[in-house]
């Protein structure tokens, strides 16, 4: 949504500069959560508390100067728990417990017209999670896909892998640093240290404040997965990649 805003009026700086800048302060909020959320701010300490509560609060006054107080909620008063919540409790990730329905699902589907649907399915749930908790596979890092090995040098290419609780495949868009590429095979050596294969991708220009466009290279490296990270998204325009930060 930023990055769509960020376009839009690019070329128009005097228009809607107060709604503008209510949207921008709500996104900020989102940027200090996904920094904890990724371990850059430790979310139990004070200082980053007080980074978030002032984020909170510059948004509300911003809002109310953009809007009036009358889109102003009691409820809006929560938002103010978070830095507290966060600092005696951690951080969570909503959107683990939103997508925990797609395990239920593709169970439901099959069993519409049953009498006993609802313990039909939770049977089933139940035995699919018991397999995958049997299933080396699908517990721990390392290689997801299609895997073989390498006659040269040993090592194993696969089209996925997982490390801790990052997970990536052939064509995803990574960054490391400041630098960006391809994914092009995700390896794993004798010892079982995991990495990527990248095609590099070379920094043409800034599109927005939390944009830039990137073009394709034929430079191949190799990248830890542990270093890894992902863009917000990415895009094509002009056979060229828009990454969004």
């Amino acid at each position: 949504m930023r990055h769509f805003v960020e376009r839009r009026f690019k070329d128009r700086p005097g228009v809607l500069t107060a709604e503008r800048d209510s949207f921008y302060a709500c996104c900020k909020i989102v940027d200090i959560i996904l920094l904890m959320k990724k371990g850059v701010l430790d979310p139990k300490l004070e200082a980053s508390g007080v980074l978030l509560e002032d984020a909170i609060f510059r948004h509300l006054s911003l809002t109310m100067a953009a809007y009036g107080t009358d889109h102003i909620k009691p409820k809006h008063h929560l938002n103010h728990s978070l830095p507290s919540q966060y600092q005696e409790k951690g951080i969570f990730d909503a959107f683990v417990a939103e997508r925990l329905h797609l395990r239920v699902k593709p169970q439901a589907d099959r069993m519409k017209n049953l009498p006993c649907f609802t313990t039909s399915v939770a049977w089933r749930v139940m035995q699919t999670q018991i397999f995958q908790l049997q299933s080396e596979i699908c517990l721990g890092s390392g290689l997801r896909g299609r895997i073989k090995e390498s006659p040269d040098d040993g090592l194993q290419l696969a089209t996925a892998l997982q490390c801790a609780s990052f997970a990536v495949a052939v064509g995803d868009v990574v960054v490391q640093g400041d630098v960006a590429g391809v994914v092009e095979a995700c390896v794993a050596d004798g010892v079982g240290e995991l990495s990527v294969i990248v095609a590099l991708l070379q920094w043409q220009s800034e599109l927005t404040p939390h944009s830039s466009v990137w073009s394709s290279t034929t430079r191949l490296e190799q990248w830890s997965a542990t270093a890894l990270a992902f863009p917000h998204a990415w895009y094509f325009q002009d056979e060229r990649l828009v990454l969004i930060f």
